[in-house]
């Protein structure tokens, strides 16, 4: 599988990000159920930058900087989104669920930056259990398994070529 290509940032706007990202307070795994904020931030950065980035990119960028050891941390002192219902699924939807996300073999954070992966995942949920879960409420959820450690760590967690971000 080809490796996805990261944005490059000049170490200015690398602190212009980062910056924005401390004020927001919200951990990179909450932009997938909180998608607005998430446009915030990118907008925030592409006016104080000159840059013209889409969220997806953003995001990506934060990411694999997280993956690499060296993103911010908030040590406990984000702003907290509402909590997932816990309801959102019967205990024999989440084995047909978790099933599903094994099966499909992509990593969880991928879904909150790959919105046809996403769409996809969300469809295949919905033809199993019938009915249909957003697409960002499902990958917050299925993030938050995988925190967990409800769900296996998959093989092919990684990045794709940043062409392919929707």
């Amino acid at each position: 599988m080809a490796q996805r290509k990261t944005v490059r940032l000049t170490p200015d706007d690398d602190k212009t990000l980062r910056a924005l990202y401390r004020h927001m307070r919200i951990p990179i795994d909450q932009f997938g159920s909180r998608a607005g904020d998430l446009e915030r931030l990118t907008d925030a950065f592409n006016a104080a930058t000159g840059q013209s980035l889409s969220t997806g990119a953003i995001l990506h960028y934060m990411l694999r900087r997280r993956k690499d050891g060296v993103w911010v941390t908030f040590n406990g002192a984000h702003r907290r989104a509402e909590p997932l219902s816990d309801g959102l699924f019967s205990s024999d939807e989440w084995i047909i669920v978790d099933a599903i996300y094994v099966q499909f073999g992509v990593g969880a954070d991928t879904f909150l930056y790959d919105t046809r992966m996403a769409s996809d995942f969300s469809a295949r949920v919905a033809l199993a259990i019938g009915r249909v879960i957003r697409g960002d409420v499902l990958a917050a959820a299925v993030i938050q398994r995988r925190k967990d450690d409800l769900l296996p760590k998959l093989r092919r967690e990684g990045f794709e070529d940043i062409g392919q971000i929707g």
